[in-house]
């Protein structure tokens, strides 16, 4: 199993870990001078134990943010995304539906207003997580209007939108291009806005190359893609 480190090294985590360990020690011996109900010092227990196990999958497992950069409800690069987020068990994941942060039209009158709370909380997303993976759709060889939105109005609340995490960025399409358009304007564009693109990917063709309950299906783009999942995973440590 790949266990990946957030920001902390062994040493650090055994601390954390002995500190908790040492406060179940100290709950024990509270619980049975006051206390002599065997029932209550199990329980005080085993809400130490979640405590622990909770903070456990805090120190160890990285988040991943995901997200489609399309609003359809039959989206292709959304299930691309999800195909990839099987290869990522052992991580954390937040995979979100741009449809949930619709917002009006993006314009400097609307702005004076004030910012919707989607941009917020898409901001707070990123802020929460350690890795961003998504597929970018392509509506006239640029950004669906739905992501373009959303990425204008967190871009003037803070221009660093991604927040240099790591970013595994993906498109794909129909078509033999397979969202290469997208592609070429974000990896021109999001390194100014915090995007720390490590890998990216591009699957042309989508309905010949993918089968939802195997993924790709065509052997050289899986071998690839299975490729830039691993070196993606190898820059993280």
């Amino acid at each position: 199993m790949l266990t990946i480190l957030s920001n902390l090294n062994n040493f650090i985590i055994c601390i954390i870990l002995n500190i908790l360990i040492l406060f179940k020690s100290e709950l024990h011996a509270i619980t049975e001078v006051k206390f002599k109900n065997e029932q209550y010092i199990k329980a005080n227990f085993a809400i130490c134990n979640k405590i622990i196990n909770f903070a456990l999958r805090k120190i160890i497992y990285m988040k991943i943010f995901a997200f489609a950069g399309s609003n359809s409800t039959s989206s292709i690069n959304k299930k691309l995304v999800t195909s990839v987020l099987k290869s990522f068990p052992d991580f954390e994941q937040n995979l979100i539906d741009l449809n949930d942060y619709e917002m009006p039209i993006f314009s400097v009158d609307r702005e004076k207003f004030g910012f919707p709370k989607e941009a917020y909380q898409f901001l707070e997303n990123i802020n929460n997580c350690d890795i961003i993976i998504c597929s970018l759709s392509e509506n006239n060889r640029n950004f669906s209007v739905a992501f373009k939105n959303i990425f204008d109005w967190c871009s003037r609340i803070n221009p660093k939108v991604f927040q240099d995490r790591k970013m595994f960025l993906m498109t794909t399409s129909p078509g033999g291009y397979g969202g290469g358009n997208s592609m070429n304007l974000a990896k021109n564009i999001f390194p100014a806005f915090g995007g720390n693109i490590v890998e990216s990917f591009s699957l042309p063709k989508f309905y010949e190359n993918f089968d939802e309950s195997k993924g790709i299906t065509n052997d050289a783009l899986r071998l690839e893609l299975n490729q830039k999942i691993l070196e993606f995973k190898q820059s993280l440590k």
